[in-house]
Protein backbone atom coordinates (compact mmCIF):
# COMPACT_ATOMS: atom_id res chain seq x y z
CA UNK A 1 0.00 0.00 0.00
CA UNK A 2 1.34 3.25 -0.73
CA UNK A 3 0.87 6.82 1.40
CA UNK A 4 3.48 9.54 1.53
CA UNK A 5 4.94 10.68 4.96
CA UNK A 6 4.58 7.22 6.67
CA UNK A 7 6.41 6.77 9.96
CA UNK A 8 5.88 4.34 13.09
CA UNK A 9 3.77 7.03 14.55
CA UNK A 10 1.09 7.26 12.01
CA UNK A 11 -2.43 5.90 12.33
CA UNK A 12 -3.13 3.65 9.24
CA UNK A 13 -6.84 4.34 9.19
CA UNK A 14 -8.29 5.28 6.15
CA UNK A 15 -8.78 4.60 2.65
CA UNK A 16 -5.55 3.39 1.01
CA UNK A 17 -4.87 2.04 -2.87
CA UNK A 18 -2.25 -0.49 -3.66
CA UNK A 19 -0.73 -3.18 -6.02
CA UNK A 20 0.48 -6.90 -5.23
CA UNK A 21 1.69 -9.33 -7.54
CA UNK A 22 1.71 -12.66 -8.36
CA UNK A 23 5.07 -13.84 -9.01
CA UNK A 24 4.46 -17.05 -10.41
CA UNK A 25 2.23 -15.73 -13.06
CA UNK A 26 3.42 -12.75 -13.03
CA UNK A 27 0.11 -10.76 -12.73
CA UNK A 28 -0.10 -7.31 -11.13
CA UNK A 29 -3.57 -6.67 -9.35
CA UNK A 30 -4.40 -3.24 -8.42
CA UNK A 31 -7.13 -3.15 -5.27
CA UNK A 32 -8.41 -0.70 -2.66
CA UNK A 33 -8.87 -1.02 1.08
CA UNK A 34 -10.25 0.67 4.29
CA UNK A 35 -9.03 0.09 7.32
CA UNK A 36 -9.04 0.99 10.95
CA UNK A 37 -6.05 0.67 13.57
CA UNK A 38 -7.08 1.02 17.38
CA UNK A 39 -4.02 0.29 19.57
CA UNK A 40 -1.98 -2.14 17.91
CA UNK A 41 -5.16 -4.26 16.21
CA UNK A 42 -6.01 -3.23 12.49
CA UNK A 43 -9.52 -3.97 10.83
CA UNK A 44 -10.69 -3.37 7.78
CA UNK A 45 -12.05 -4.30 3.95
CA UNK A 46 -10.76 -4.61 0.34
CA UNK A 47 -11.88 -4.80 -3.01
CA UNK A 48 -10.00 -5.79 -6.16
CA UNK A 49 -11.12 -7.04 -9.28
CA UNK A 50 -11.29 -11.05 -9.92
CA UNK A 51 -8.23 -11.59 -12.13
CA UNK A 52 -9.07 -15.33 -13.35
CA UNK A 53 -11.00 -17.02 -15.80
CA UNK A 54 -13.75 -18.33 -12.79
CA UNK A 55 -17.33 -17.38 -13.40
CA UNK A 56 -18.29 -14.99 -10.47
CA UNK A 57 -18.77 -11.52 -8.99
CA UNK A 58 -16.60 -9.00 -11.13
CA UNK A 59 -15.33 -7.87 -7.85
CA UNK A 60 -13.92 -9.72 -4.69
CA UNK A 61 -14.39 -8.59 -1.20
CA UNK A 62 -12.38 -9.51 1.95
CA UNK A 63 -12.34 -8.70 5.20
CA UNK A 64 -8.71 -8.02 7.04
CA UNK A 65 -8.06 -8.39 10.88
CA UNK A 66 -4.28 -8.12 11.99
CA UNK A 67 -1.57 -6.30 13.73
CA UNK A 68 0.82 -3.67 13.64
CA UNK A 69 4.15 -3.22 15.47
CA UNK A 70 6.18 -0.49 14.41
CA UNK A 71 6.20 -0.32 10.85
CA UNK A 72 5.47 -3.99 10.39
CA UNK A 73 1.54 -5.00 9.28
CA UNK A 74 0.80 -8.15 9.76
CA UNK A 75 -3.26 -9.57 8.57
CA UNK A 76 -5.01 -12.30 7.78
CA UNK A 77 -7.48 -11.53 4.58
CA UNK A 78 -10.57 -13.50 4.54
CA UNK A 79 -12.57 -13.42 0.78
CA UNK A 80 -16.87 -13.32 0.98
CA UNK A 81 -18.43 -15.85 -0.25
CA UNK A 82 -16.06 -18.98 -2.20
CA UNK A 83 -12.38 -18.76 -2.61
CA UNK A 84 -11.21 -17.04 -5.30
CA UNK A 85 -9.19 -18.96 -7.96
Amino acid sequence: MTESGFSNSSNLTGVWHGLYTYPRYLQRVLFGATLIETASWVTGSTHEPRTTGRSGPETLFATLLGTRNGRAVAFRKTYEGSVPG
